[in-house]
């Protein structure tokens, strides 16, 4: 069996608090409520008994959109006015069978291409900083041959990096006397790509009629890779006149043992 789906939708999304307030949260802005048009098309198929696959493809036109920028520790600040417009296209599957009964497995591919610039003015577009383009999740999940009510997992998470606009010293400022950090929206970087792999093991065990022992261990980051989330940045007048990144980053390999016990 397999169906085939059309949705539509006109959205306005009011500021938040945080939008319409300074950094001081004291001064309030006059700021009209994003505007967002959405078009989605999405098909699901049922392979098997067990198989299912769903693709999905959609569009977003987007108007009236307050500006931001990433500063100290992925902190987000925000425009003053509607004044930038943008759009998003992407696809996103989804693949979900099962390898052993009652077990499920699923393998997703996300992309995204969303873009923005501002509405007076006539400049180019430009990819927004939130847009991971590509994504990929994998979840595996089997039983263990000869070990009665055990599994075994693995999962594996890859997304390309967000985009940032780096911090420099402050037009007619010291990095010695005054220091001041503003973004550079003239520049725009990536972050590096996230990678991580996940293992675990997980064993049930009857104990007396109605008493049940789930014991679970875990891998966590397996290839103990260095996801990196965010910069701090310092000025330290005696590498360079301007502020240098320092990576802000993410549990690195760790072992997780665990217990419940339901009775």
């Amino acid at each position: 069996a397999s169906s085939l789906n059309f949705g539509w939708g006109y959205y306005y999304q009011p500021p938040s608090f945080y939008e319409t307030r300074d950094k001081s949260a004291q001064i309030a802005k006059s700021l009209l409520s994003q505007r967002a048009i959405h078009y989605v098309l999405s098909y699901g198929a049922q392979l098997g008994n067990d198989t299912h696959l769903m693709a999905e493809i959609f569009y977003e036109n987007l108007s009236k959109l307050i500006p931001y920028s990433f500063t100290n520790q992925l902190e987000l600040t925000y425009g003053d006015s509607n004044n930038y417009e943008g759009y998003a296209y992407g696809l996103d599957l989804q693949y979900q069978g099962k390898l052993s009964q009652s077990l499920d497995t699923w393998i997703g591919y996300d992309y995204l291409n969303a873009r923005e610039r501002k509405t007076a003015g006539g400049s180019a577009y430009q990819n927004s900083l939130l847009d991971q383009t590509h994504t990929i999740r994998i979840f595996l999940q089997d039983a263990m041959p000869g070990i009665h009510n055990s599994q075994a997992h693995v999962r594996l998470l890859f997304g390309t990096g967000y985009l940032y606009h780096p911090l420099v010293n402050a037009p007619g400022t010291s990095p010695t006397i005054n220091p001041q950090m503003v973004p550079d929206y003239n520049q725009v970087q990536t972050y590096p790509w996230y990678y991580r792999v996940d293992m675990g093991l997980t064993f049930k065990l009857g104990l007396f009629s109605r008493t049940n022992v789930l014991l679970t261990a875990d891998v966590f980051n397996v290839f103990d890779n260095r996801n990196i989330v965010s910069y701090s940045w310092y000025f330290i007048p005696q590498l360079s006149p301007q502020p240098v990144p320092i990576p802000d980053v993410l549990s690195t390999r760790y072992f997780n043992l665990g217990a419940r016990i339901d009775f």
